[in-house]
């Protein structure tokens, strides 16, 4: 911790050194000043005024004729020129947005400075100074397109390069992270590698690394996708930059009142649904800004606020189940109807002779004595439905979720060298649980999750060439789950097991029949401090950077999830799993004592950059980056190391003596404080370049390459260490003596467990593992990414780009499984008696081999709006390969660098199963989006014009080819315990005749005939996502009619339909060859919505 503090000391001695502003999103206005003549002018004052507050900003040419406004916020600007023996220059109509760079060339003409030389002509947007390739989703598309739920976040996917991931979604909402999170790749980088911002602050989930929520539409400006080649500014994750920028307060008073209306009358019906879904979602808030004053008191036209609201209220039914239970002729005993296939009462439709588990005997005609129920399977039916017939129970969850959203924003400028902002935002979201007395199997946990984010920043101008920006943030994620204050727990039932003071049922089974319960209680909390600081200095040619960021992150995990205890019932020994529920005959029985987890962690960035203005016509942009790689630190050191050479060895814990060898602890000898060690040798060069081709700021070819760090790792990479053993015990049994009621019977009861664990603690054997490299040395992933890009300007307000992508990354986080099982022809072991290293289960080891490459090439088509139309077009055309997926086990034992202890001879040539299209591959990308002002009709009656004016169309076309996919076996035919085997392939062709005609299901996506299950011991030889599934089409399309009100505001009625073709997007297929379904695709997209609105503008 010493060397830490060490680093922040440093830190805050560099922090009056002089940097761009970091990830503020704003944006930088240069050009150069000449004669008609051609020759530049120096010392030429120039003048840049913000349209709506009036602010200004004043800066004089050098030498070379050349001015530069290096920190603007995105706004529109007029510019103005002042020069000795010239007329003075103003041009309008200057539009700024987030991380632009934008040139505007002035020519002065000779005359008197009472004179002056008025240009309106939107500004060239082609970028002719950076070779970074970006793309701006301004505040038009943010307000007009089309959005399902309102997410702002769903646009980024219109950016060149950027693709959803296959796990979007995942882990939202209901358990740890905030439902709003769309995870992309960007450029081939994987979903946890892009970096988002606010205002310059963080907009991460520590944990997980996805985004935090974005403001709603009405509350943001606009935001920026940095993908390829962005300066040495930016660091922490190797993929894409997201830049957010919220509304500010102008001179004026602004808002708006608005309510968004989705209702089930207004949908189509899923494809596969019998009925249109019954979601109800109204959406209602609005906005106000503008100078602050309080007469007489105060009032300044210096000072501005923007303040917004928004509440999401969502009620559903979530899809119905159908369950089985024990009947009323079941509890009393008589199971007679199983006997007869053809008999109503026999949920099964097959004859069945109900046996004793005990004895193996039948029991006479089905019957059997309820005097031998366990009492606490009795107790339980008290709780569910009292049903005869088949016992069948169709039952639906009512899902009811709240949302409650508001930005606060005020700006403040003095004199023209100070501008000072704060923000304070807010997001709450709720998910009601259920429980039902009476039937436990609606049984549902409620979440509750809330971000913060606090922002100060403050820009102070020292002179014209230099100034210095500082950036305070903190931003807070809190999640908190689990059952109602009024659960029972099975211990109310009569099971005679710990449970926690929060009462809660995880989970009850009988497989085939029923299975009710939810989380657990548990609490997630991160917290995130920022402090940065930025200095720029123009000197000559060169705009000089130099900054540095420090970031401290906290993580705290209180989680029961396992304490409560799951029960899984099934036929084995009774025939009837229904019967082994009421006789308390478990299957599996699993216990532990929770997750708990105290995470820190410290980051350090600094850099220093130039743009050097060679000529006027070429740029040369160059940089360089360190971050120090600083592990997350367990407060408790709840970290471990499997060392196979102590293995081998006979080498036992000092901290933990119980612990089988080869697993140790920090504090035994050679073993890192917190499992790795830092890395102090992150320096990331970056070299960009951009040429004015024609010198006309018209056509500019720009390129640049670089290096790029992920020092950014997840909390969640070290965190699994907490729920195993020594630091959360866990049992697990297979067909326990103890019935339902008394699982433990005969055996140790470890719980509670003692915390913290002492140091003669009993591991439950087999022992499970995760691991670093024993080495205890850290690869910190690295990208190398470059660019080529020509970019034109087709018409004043058209450009277009055609760009060469590529990237290259290694050092990718791979679970590499250490301890698969040995495969035997004719073994009766189980598998964790033919592993490898015995007395362990599994072993996972964080790698840190995987690797990744990406190319492509990209075209996109922009216009400004022009006569009413404005259209953002980009197609992609990519491969992007790697190694498995992040968190996901290989297919096979790996024998790579580092792991020499995992043996190939399980599958030689397994690499070739490893390596294939990266899971959020799509070869073939298109979107589009546009926004379309219909002409105004400016002559005729009132009333014509009153129907045919006001009205404009927006909307959004995407299309891509499918998605990878990898056909496997779906069970254990290898007998190694990787599940991770493939299915054999025949090399025919390997699509069916056909799936979808006119109804589902779809059957045999997939032909079945030449697939089939590799021989035992085999791992099949289907390689990773060599097949593809169903492409994508979607056009999501809005119709606004606009009625002026008075002054200069608006009523706007807006209808939007999402899908509007009702176009059919199959999911992808079953892929398990051992499935029942393998090849059939069961479920599909959303069909066409239907989403009113009404908006007042004033």
């Amino acid at each position: 911790m010493a060397r830490y503090s060490c680093l922040f000391v440093v830190f805050l001695a560099l922090a009056g050194l002089p940097g761009a502003c970091f990830g503020q999103g704003l944006a930088t206005l240069s050009g150069t000043v000449t004669d008609s003549t051609g020759a530049v002018i120096g010392s030429a004052a120039i003048t840049v005024s913000q349209i709506g507050t009036g602010t200004t900003t004043v800066v004089k040419t050098n030498d070379s004729g050349v001015y530069l406004f290096p920190s603007l916020p995105p706004a529109g600007y007029s510019l103005g020129v002042v020069a000795t023996g010239f007329k003075d220059y103003q041009q309008k109509g200057i539009v700024l947005q987030a991380d632009q760079s934008l040139t505007v060339n002035v020519v002065l003409q000779v005359g008197q400075a009472s004179q002056t030389v008025t240009v309106s002509a939107n500004a060239v947007q082609v970028d002719t100074t950076t070779g970074t390739l970006s793309q701006v989703i301004d505040r038009t598309r943010v307000n007009d397109l089309p959005l399902n739920g309102r997410n702002a976040a769903q646009l980024t996917e219109l950016v060149a390069g950027v693709v959803l991931g296959p796990v979007d979604n995942a882990d939202q909402g209901v358990t740890k992270t905030f439902p709003a999170a769309v995870t992309v790749s960007v450029n081939g980088a994987r979903t946890a590698d892009t970096s988002y911002m606010f205002d310059g602050g963080n907009n991460i989930d520590e944990y997980t690394n996805v985004n935090q929520p974005f403001p709603f539409p009405d509350a943001l400006q606009e935001f920026s996708v940095q993908t390829s080649n962005y300066n040495a500014e930016y660091g922490q994750n190797a993929g894409g930059v997201v830049n957010i920028v919220s509304r500010s307060g102008t001179e004026a008073y602004h808002g708006n009142l608005f309510e968004y209306v989705r209702n089930g009358v207004f949908n189509a019906r899923n494809y596969f649904a019998s009925t249109v879904d019954p979601l109800k979602r109204n959406q209602f808030g609005g906005t106000f800004g503008g100078p602050v004053s309080i007469p007489p008191l105060f009032h300044s036209k210096h000072t501005f606020f923007f303040v917004g609201y928004q509440k999401t209220i969502i009620r559903d039914q979530q899809g119905g189940v159908n369950a089985f239970i024990p009947t009323q002729a079941n509890l009393a005993g008589d199971f007679s109807a199983m006997l007869s296939a053809s008999n109503p009462d026999n949920p099964l439709g097959k004859a069945v002779q109900i046996t004793n588990p005990h004895t193996g005997a039948p029991y006479p005609n089905n019957f059997i004595d309820p005097s031998t129920f366990d009492p606490a399977s009795v107790a339980l039916m008290k709780d569910l439905p009292s049903i005869g017939g088949s016992g069948s129970v169709f039952y639906q969850n009512p899902l009811a979720q709240n949302f409650d959203e508001i930005l606060v924003r005020g700006d403040q400028d003095f004199r023209s060298k100070d501008h000072i902002t704060l923000h304070y935002y807010q997001n709450d979201f709720s998910n009601a649980g259920v429980l039902n007395s009476s039937n436990l199997l609606t049984y549902a946990s409620h979440s509750n999750i809330r971000v913060q984010s606090a922002l100060a920043s403050e820009t102070h101008v020292f002179t014209p060439n230099i100034l210095n920006s500082l950036i305070v943030n903190y931003s807070r994620e809190v999640s908190e789950r689990g059952p109602l204050s009024n659960s029972p727990s099975v211990a109310d039932f009569g099971v005679n097991i710990y449970q926690p003071a929060q009462k809660a049922i995880v989970g009850i089974a009988a497989t085939g029949f029923f299975t009710f319960g939810d989380s657990a209680f548990a609490e997630f909390q991160r917290n995130n401090y920022i402090l940065a600081d930025d200095f720029h200095w123009v000197k000559g040619n060169h705009n000089l950077a130099f900054g540095v960021h420090a970031e401290i992150s906290k993580v705290d995990l209180n989680n029961e999830f396992n304490e409560p205890g799951t029960f899984a019932f099934n036929s084995n020994n009774t025939n009837y799993a229904l019967a082994s529920f009421l006789l308390g005959y478990l299957y599996t029985f699993n216990q532990g004592a929770g997750q708990y987890y105290n995470a820190r962690n410290q980051f350090y960035g600094f850099y220093a950059q130039d743009s050097w203005h060679l000529t006027r016509r070429f740029t040369l942009n160059y940089g360089i980056r360190y971050e120090p790689f600083l592990p997350w630190s367990e407060l408790f050191h709840r970290v471990e190391q499997f060392n196979p050479d102590a293995y081998a060895a006979g080498r036992t814990s000092t901290v933990y003596t119980n612990a089988p060898p080869g697993l140790l602890f920090p504090g035994d000898t050679g073993v890192p404080e917190q499992g790795v060690r830092s890395s102090f040798k992150n320096f990331m060069p970056r070299v960009g370049f951009a040429w004015d081709v024609m010198g006309n700021g018209k056509l500019s070819l720009r390129g640049g390459a670089g290096m790029f760090y992920d020092t950014r790792q997840p909390a969640i990479m070290n965190s699994i260490p907490s729920e195993i053993s020594p630091f959360s015990l866990s049992v697990s049994l297979t067909n326990p003596v103890g019935p339902f009621s008394n699982p433990y019977e005969g055996i140790n009861n470890p719980f509670p467990a003692p915390v913290p664990p002492p140091k003669n603690v009993v591991f439950p054997t087999p022992v499970q593992a995760n691991t670093f490299d024993p080495s205890g040395d850290f690869q910190v992933p690295v990208t190398y990414a470059w660019n080529v890009t020509l970019e034109q300007q087709v018409t004043n307000n058209m450009t277009t780009r055609l760009a060469y992508v590529g990237a290259h990354a290694s050092h990718l986080f791979v679970d590499d499984q250490l301890n698969p099982a040995t495969y035997i022809p004719g073994s009766k072991l189980s598998t964790d008696q033919r592993r490898y290293f015995a007395g362990y289960t599994n072993i996972g080891e964080a790698s840190m081999s995987g690797n990744s490459a990406y190319n492509s090439l990209q075209a996109s088509i922009q216009e400004k709006v022009a006569a009413g139309f404005s259209i953002l077009a980009n197609y992609t055309f990519s491969k992007s390969m790697d190694t498995l997926p992040y968190l996901t086990g290989n297919t096979t034992p790996s024998n790579g660098p580092g792991n020499p202890y995992a043996y190939s001879i399980y599958m030689p040539n397994y690499k070739a199963l490893d390596i294939g299209p990266s899971d959020f591959d799509r070869q073939n990308v298109f979107s589009a989006s546009y926004v379309w002002q219909f002409p105004r009709l400016s002559e005729g009656n009132s009333i014509m014009r009153a129907i045919v004016n006001g009205w404009r169309s927006t909307g959004i076309f995407q299309i891509q080819s499918g998605a990878p996919l990898t056909i496997t076996a779906g069970s254990d035919i290898s007998q190694t315990g990787l599940l991770q085997d493939r299915a054999q392939w025949n090399g025919r062709q390997p699509y069916g005749a056909g799936a979808c005609k006119a109804s589902a299901v779809c059957k045999n996506y997939f032909d079945p005939s030449v697939f089939a299950l590799p021989a035992t011991g085999n791992f099949g030889n289907v390689t990773k996502g060599a097949f593809r599934g169903p492409g994508y089409f979607d056009w999501d399309a809005g119709l606004v009619r606009s009625f002026p009100l008075k002054g200069d505001g608006n009523f706007e009625f807006r209808a939007e339909y999402f899908n509007l073709l009702n176009h059919t997007n199959l999911n992808s297929p079953v892929t398990a060859v051992g499935s029942g379904g393998f090849g059939s695709i069961t479920g599909a997209n959303t069909p066409r919505i239907a989403q009113l609105s009404a908006k007042i503008n004033f």
